[in-house]
């Protein structure tokens, strides 16, 4: 299981480094589903196929339900991307009871000029929640920031087994890519 969380983070940070370098999204103007379908589609997707992270598309799914850890008054939540270990897996059981856990969970915020993704800081409290009680569960948290009309900045957070790195991946599509940080703290 490790060599695979290692594979999909390698994996997952050079597609966003794609991204970053895509002209097409340089001023863009898209919400944060437009920026989810696109990165799945474009660019996560043939790589986890290609790289063989995932064997089916099926593996991949957005705006999928997922189980809420304890204290929450939702049995579900739905997330941006989820990635499962089997094609057309879900949270459900036989008898609809949500007990199943995906192998990576991606949440995405984008920020626009004039306005600032309030979920957020909720967003973050959910996925180390979340990571700490699923150890096995790669999360990650992308921000993208439009606000400039030059460029945009992402950052992206990663959750696993209680750890937070924070700005695991730091990137602008003015400059394509800044040195990736290290930032880690207990969740």
């Amino acid at each position: 299981m490790a060599k695979t969380h290692l594979a999909f983070d390698d994996l997952l940070r050079s597609c966003l480094q794609q991204l970053a370098g895509d002209p097409h999204v340089c001023r863009w103007r898209a919400k944060e589903r437009d920026w989810v379908n696109y990165f799945a589609h474009r660019y996560l997707l043939p790589s986890c196929l290609r790289k063989k992270v995932l064997l089916d598309a099926a593996q991949m799914t957005i705006e999928a339900a997922v189980p809420q850890p304890p204290g929450y008054s939702r049995s579900t939540v739905p997330r941006d991307l989820v990635l499962w270990r089997s094609p057309g897996d879900t949270c459900w059981d036989s008898d609809w009871n949500p007990i199943r856990h995906p192998f990576a969970v991606i949440e995405w915020k984008v920020h626009r000029p004039g306005y600032r993704n309030p979920g957020k800081a909720k967003e973050d409290i959910w996925m180390r929640t979340y990571c700490r009680w699923q150890q096995n569960v790669l999360g990650y948290a992308i921000e993208v920031d439009v606000s400039s009309n030059e460029s945009f900045e992402l950052f992206c957070t990663k959750y696993f087994r209680g750890r937070v790195f924070e700005k695991w991946a730091s990137l602008s599509s003015a400059s394509k890519a800044r040195p990736i940080s290290s930032k880690t703290r207990n969740g």
